[in-house]
């Protein structure tokens, strides 16, 4: 499908480094953690979904950390439809308010509290394109 946004990457070099921080704050998460990871190392496919744990600390990092405190900045490079319909024309500036967003206690529940395993069953990902998930343009050119 191509590269629907373009955006001025974060650096990936940010993201792991808060991931960094999470392992070594939230040691006691990496028990589970590598005992996930041990039943996927023989298997040389890139599927993220064999490792929901790993998945659901990444996401939680990246929400926890909303490295963009203040505003998110992304221009469509062809015509962009969010799921309820809102359509974002070529060219425009999109903008989030991505602090407000992730501590919204709408939409994830004790916000100021990182929960490793808050995605654990759910289907949002990393990489979602969605208006509650702000991080459009940025993982999935990561990924």
């Amino acid at each position: 499908m191509g590269v629907t946004f373009f955006s001025s990457t974060l650096p990936m070099s940010i993201i792991v480094c808060h991931l960094l921080q999470d392992f070594y704050a939230h040691q006691e998460h990496l028990p589970a953690l590598r005992e996930e990871a041990r039943h996927v190392l023989n298997d040389p496919s890139p599927d993220m979904s064999k490792l929901p744990l790993l998945e659901s600390f990444l996401t939680e990092s990246i929400r926890y950390h909303c490295f963009l405190s203040t505003v998110i900045h992304r221009v469509p490079l062809q015509p962009f439809t969010f799921s309820d319909g809102y359509t974002v024309p070529k060219g425009e500036i999109v903008e989030f308010f991505q602090h407000r967003t992730m501590n919204d206690a709408a939409i994830y529940s004790q916000p100021t509290k990182f929960d490793p395993e808050r995605f654990l069953g759910s289907e949002r990902l990393a990489s979602d394109l969605s208006k509650d998930w702000p991080f459009w343009g940025n993982s999935k050119l990561n990924w």
